[in-house]
């Protein structure tokens, strides 16, 4: 007997289908539907919404994988006829992304919008200070500093007006602020500098020279400019010049050469400083200091002595005792040897030197420099008399003997 077997096929992809039906509610005039429903037009402003519409439309199969978006279900109930729900009922839907907000580390701090204002008001300061209107200079130098009470040039600049005023008391006080504030802040030194510069010149106008070089050998200590030298040269010359005897203005100005390393007007200087008063122990002082750097060690020592004669209150001692000191560490290292030249052959050419012959020809020297061997008291006992200390100082900077302080 024939017997047939009745077969069902299950579809593999029962989805295809029907997503295939339902498909069609995604036709060319969608967009047109969205847009007459009140609650499906807002989702025609979701850029990423309508491009997956438009994905459906251009195949109907795309819909199974967009179904997991609420919204796209809310515009097939819609499209249906169905009650449908608009995207403002999708907490958890997507949303077209909005433009991020400045975050605040972007935004200039008050701190950098003050500093800002405060160049501003310190370029109003400049134009009124050129222009000779110094009080609204102040004016604008002053809300410049409130502003930004870290920047010191805004205070030079301030110290600047008050010394075109006359008012110098005033510069030499705003400038210490700077100083200070510079200091606590870290300033580039040309500005400590330039500060420390105003104050010399104010102290200059005021006829106050040792303040003045005081000040402005502050001024190159902190930051050397060749302007800065020449300034403090020609006004170093011009208070010298104000009053041609007193010895205090030529040892000032000698100090003021010499820190400027302007050896020969320095000594000039001093040589007049002691004409005038034989008895200004500072004039000897300066004298040999300079002879130091000359390397001149036996002038220097002979300086050294005819400063402590002056010194009858003996208030230099230290000072005077000093020098003789390092003059001493000196002459003890010898002789400028050559290159090649072995000790022996250095203190040989020293014995060339006529000077030298006629100390070490001397009867009285060659006894006294016997005596000194023996007795290291009596070695200090002859540098008392003036004419054997120089013999000595001679031959210690030939080389020809070694003597401590």
């Amino acid at each position: 007997m024939f017997s047939s077997r009745r077969v069902t096929r299950t579809p593999s992809k029962p989805w295809r289908r029907a997503s295939m039906g339902i498909g069609q509610f995604f036709g060319p005039d969608v967009f047109t539907k969205m847009a007459a429903n009140p609650k499906l037009s807002p989702l025609l402003a979701q850029p990423d919404l309508v491009e997956k519409v438009r994905a459906i439309q251009a195949n109907p199969n795309a819909l199974n994988q967009h179904m997991q978006d609420p919204r796209i279900m809310s515009l097939l109930m819609g499209l249906m006829g169905l009650d449908a729900r608009g995207p403002e009922d999708f907490p958890g839907a997507e949303e077209p992304k909005k433009a991020e907000e400045p975050k605040d580390e972007e935004m200039p701090s008050e701190e950098e919008l003050n500093k800002k204002e405060a160049l501003k008001a310190k370029d109003l300061g400049n134009a009124s200070y050129k222009a000779r209107k110094f009080e609204e200079a102040l004016e604008h130098y002053a809300k410049a500093w409130e502003l930004d009470p870290t920047n010191i040039s805004i205070l030079t600049n301030k110290a600047a007006v008050y010394f075109e005023m006359g008012n110098f008391d005033e510069c030499i006080k705003t400038c210490e602020e700077a100083i200070d504030v510079g200091r606590e802040h870290r300033a580039d030194y040309k500005l400590i500098a330039k500060a420390l510069g105003r104050i010399g010149n104010a102290y200059a106008k005021q006829n106050k020279l040792p303040e003045a070089i005081k000040y402005y050998g502050k001024s190159l200590a902190e930051h050397r400019t060749p302007d800065r030298d020449v300034a403090l040269s020609a006004e170093a010359r011009d208070r010298g010049n104000r009053d041609d005897t007193d010895p205090r203005a030529y040892s000032n100005r000698a100090a003021c050469y010499t820190k400027l390393m302007a050896i020969n007007e320095a000594l000039k200087d001093c040589e007049t400083c002691i004409a005038l008063d034989p008895k200004f122990v500072k004039g000897y002082i300066r004298k040999a200091a300079i002879q130091f750097l000359k390397k001149e060690y036996t002038e220097c020592l002979e300086t050294c002595q005819l400063a402590k004669d002056a010194d009858v209150e003996k208030k230099n001692t230290a000072e005077i005792d000093s020098q003789i000191n390092r003059v001493y560490m000196e002459m003890n290292r010898g002789p400028q040897r050559r290159e090649g030249e072995t000790e022996a052959e250095t203190i040989a050419r020293a014995q060339q030197d006529p000077e030298v012959q006629r100390i070490m020809s001397d009867p009285a020297m060659r006894s006294i420099l016997q005596q000194m061997q023996e007795d290291p008291q009596a070695a200090q006992d002859h540098m008392k008399n003036p004419m054997v200390a120089a013999n000595i100082r001679k031959l210690v900077a030939a080389g020809i003997i070694r003597v401590g302080n």
